[in-house]
């Protein structure tokens, strides 16, 4: 198994783009201390929010997690075996993987904001969660 490398990526694309700890959780909706927790390997971002910061850093998921960006070496491709298992399943596109999450947390709050403001039309649609 390759080696996650990438609570070292996080520190160092933020210093490379000259974000404090506290701007860069800000954009990603965290605190300082996630930010810290996920540098020192403390912690991992949940799948939105790696989403969030490979598109702040400009840079490829699978890229972010396993690749050394400290170098300047260019990144090497993914092995053929992981290709053809990426062209295989359409999820593995972050653009998709982004745009189903977004419609998740969107959904998620269209059900909240059901419950509070219509109770009884939410339980009738089995929305109790």
């Amino acid at each position: 198994m390759r080696a996650i490398r990438l609570q070292q990526n996080i520190k160092h694309l933020r210093q490379e783009f000259g974000f404090s700890q506290s701007v860069l959780g800000e954009k990603i909706g965290v605190g300082k201390a996630q930010i810290s927790a996920y540098e020192k390997g403390g912690s991992y971002p949940s799948v939105e929010r790696l989403c969030m910061l490979a598109d702040i850093f400009q840079v490829k998921i699978d890229q972010f997690v396993y690749s050394d960006l400290t170098k300047d070496d260019e990144v090497k491709e993914p092995n053929n075996q992981y290709q053809a298992q990426k062209t295989k399943d359409p999820l593995s596109n972050p653009s998709l993987v982004r745009l189903v999450m977004r419609l998740e947390i969107e959904l998620h709050e269209i059900k909240e904001r059901l419950k509070k403001e219509a109770p009884d039309l939410a339980k009738k649609w089995g929305i109790t969660e």
